[in-house]
């Protein structure tokens, strides 16, 4: 089983802290970090394009928690912490 951490969502603002798994597949992708992914299919496009960091294990696709934030923080525009 995954270790979580407590992560802000940006859409929240002053909300409760969500818990988001340290390896996660397309789905709790999706749920756990709606503001920027908003389908399993708009993933798994990144994915082809290689425009999101990503593992395949064992042939099944899956992202890193820290290397999600990463990618986030290094993200052009307006940080998760500027939206309230």
């Amino acid at each position: 089983m995954a270790k979580s951490s407590e992560v802000r969502p940006a859409s929240t603002g002053a909300g409760d802290p969500v818990k988001m798994p340290d390896i996660m597949v397309p789905s709790q992708l999706v749920a756990s970090c709606p503001e920027f992914f908003v389908s399993e299919r708009a993933v798994r496009m990144r994915v082809a394009r290689r425009q999101i960091p990503f593992r395949k294990v064992k042939g099944r696709l899956v992202f890193l928690r820290r290397e999600i934030e990463r990618w986030i923080e290094t993200a052009p525009g307006l940080r998760p912490d500027d939206i309230e």
